[in-house]
């Protein structure tokens, strides 16, 4: 089967928070960045978000791939609305934590990196979506989740 790279033009990262989310495009042949930018997490933010999607890349979402953090939590109201706008989306892998710690980290690597990383992954060995999934009490405390309002499995 194709890698992600073959398969897709372009490569959307999201970095998703409570208040924004902070997308990064990338190019999946040249891994090169086409745009990065951040939009709040309200309905009218995240349908911009999309908007600036299809604008900066292609009206062919079936040539975009999403690959977002925290698609069962604080993304998870953006992974419905990119998927019912057609788009493909998929959890992102989980970033090691060195590199950060090495290279830097803000929302906007984290995005771009979301998006570099699946480029050589095979496209049916992508995760999806945690739709509709609690979070755990250990992802929880993980993320600093205090005040949040989540359903906690017993």
């Amino acid at each position: 089967m194709a890698v992600v790279a073959q398969a897709y033009d372009f490569v959307v990262g999201i970095d998703t928070h409570s208040k924004t989310h902070t997308l990064a495009i990338i190019s999946a042949v040249t891994g090169a960045e086409i745009a990065n930018e951040t939009f709040p997490s309200t309905s009218t933010g995240m349908s911009r978000a999309l908007r600036w999607i299809s604008r900066r890349s292609t009206e062919d979402k079936s040539r975009v791939l999403l690959s977002m953090e925290g698609t069962g939590s604080y993304g998870a109201k953006l992974r419905q609305l990119a998927t019912e706008s057609g788009f493909r989306v998929v959890e992102a892998p989980f970033p090691e934590r060195r590199i950060g710690r090495k290279r830097g980290k803000s929302d906007s690597i984290d995005a771009a990196r979301a998006a570099r990383a699946v480029l050589g992954i095979d496209t049916n060995e992508l995760r999806e979506p945690r739709a509709g999934q609690p979070l755990k009490r250990s992802e929880l405390s993980r993320r600093g989740g205090r005040g949040m309002k989540v359903s906690v499995p017993g």
